[in-house]
């Protein structure tokens, strides 16, 4: 499409309308020309997207402050992260908020069976609590296997595949299947055992995780999205 009112307004231009800058001519010229002003909006579009490949791109990752808490990183990866949250205050209040839900330990209501027609409900502190399905023999998340532990809480799906490693230990692979797939993206996953915090992880775009060398004994997963409640998933048994 060629411009409406030649000359076509220059990359400089554009720029200064994107930044708020411009000459009113400029914008008057954008308000008569669909050539220039699709040129802004694919310009404004660019810019949007770059902006949010950028956010916060020199910050530690979740699970990076996960491991940072749970002290299980190098002493030069701990000492940068502490000098970051120093500076940092989307960091720090990020941290703020991992350990404040790393250490609540919120009263668990009693779960009585649920029939199929019942769906788990929300505690008093934002939680689901997941209902394990009976396991039937079917294909292992990846791959062939024993069949994998579903749990369900409300519409959300989480799928556990426990496959046998070293020295008596078992690979846990996750996928989270939920209609708001993209609020799961990021989410943390913290492994218990016995009460004790064992690893974390992070969700992967398709909601997928995996956490390596975890003892074959009854777990406890819970599940934290950025936004909405955490989901716990309690008593799985991966000895089996």
């Amino acid at each position: 499409m060629d411009c409406s009112f030649p000359p076509p307004l220059t990359t400089e231009q554009l720029s200064e309308a994107t930044d708020g800058v411009a000459e009113p001519s400029i914008y008057d010229h954008l308000a008569r020309c669909p050539s220039c002003a699709a040129r802004l909006a694919a310009a404004q579009s660019f810019e949007q997207r770059l902006n949010r490949a950028l956010y916060r791109w020199d910050c530690p990752t979740s699970q990076q402050l996960s491991e940072y808490y749970l002290g299980i990183l190098s002493e030069p990866e701990a000492e940068a992260i502490r000098g970051h949250l120093a500076q940092c205050v989307r960091c720090g209040e990020e941290f703020a908020s991992l350990r404040a839900f790393m250490t609540a330990e919120a009263p668990r209501a009693k779960v009585e069976p649920a029939r199929p027609s019942v769906l788990p409900g929300r505690l008093q502190l934002g939680e689901l609590i997941a209902r394990l399905l009976p396991r039937t023999p079917t294909l292992a998340l990846r791959g062939g296997g024993s069949s994998p532990i579903i749990a369900e809480a409300g519409e959300v799906q989480i799928i556990l595949d426990a496959k046998p490693g070293a020295e008596g230990k078992v690979t846990l692979d996750g996928q989270v299947i939920a209609p708001d797939q993209d609020r799961w993206t990021g989410a943390l996953v913290v492994v218990r055992q016995s009460g004790e915090v064992l690893q974390t992880a992070t969700l992967d775009d398709l909601g997928g995780f995996r956490c390596k060398a975890l003892p074959a004994a009854t777990t406890e997963l819970r599940l934290a999205p950025a936004k909405g409640p955490m989901i716990v998933v309690p008593d799985v048994d991966l000895s089996r």
